[in-house]
């Protein structure tokens, strides 16, 4: 019989079947007031995302949904980085712990969403450092030692600088 042969160029074309994936899907930070991590152009926490989907179905944009109501943080949409953005306003005494909820969304027609959390806690910018009792403290243990026995105390103490 006949036969032939041709050369044949199959294009496979990728399609949104992947959710982007947050890791960590919760954050936890501290930031002092007044310090470097509570300016406006140092960022905070940089959130991340993986997506395997390629071209702009892999590609993921970021959002603040919830507990932004104040407006002192920002996120950029494309980076994850989360700055805060009214540094002036950021204070302990009027809120130490700030919970924000952050989104991520690829793009594509049939668009795709994960969420993460991010709390953060807020340091007096007074507060020194703790101050411990004595320079050097040194306990013997015995080898089989029950679990959660106590084998010593530490003490120190924190001052504001206020005092």
């Amino acid at each position: 019989g006949l036969s032939t042969t041709a050369m044949v160029k199959i294009q496979v074309t990728d399609v949104n079947d992947n959710r982007p994936t947050f890791y960590p899907r919760v954050y936890n930070v501290s930031l002092r007031e007044g310090g470097a991590s509570s300016s406006a152009t140092t960022p905070v926490v940089v959130v991340a995302t993986t997506d395997p989907d390629s071209g702009r179905f892999g590609t993921v944009t970021y959002k603040i949904v919830a507990g932004n109501d104040a407006g002192l943080f920002r996120i950029d949409k494309n980076s994850g980085e989360i700055f805060v953005s009214r540094p002036n306003l950021l204070s302990t005494r009027s809120q130490p712990y700030h919970r924000l909820n952050i989104s991520a969304t690829d793009g594509g027609n049939l668009k795709s969403m994960a969420d993460a959390e991010v709390f953060i806690s807020v340091i007096d910018s007074a507060q020194r450092p703790p101050i411990f009792e004595h320079p050097r403290y040194t306990y013997t243990v015995s080898e089989n030692v029950k679990k959660d026995t106590v084998v010593g105390n530490v003490k120190a103490t924190v001052r504001d600088s206020g005092e």
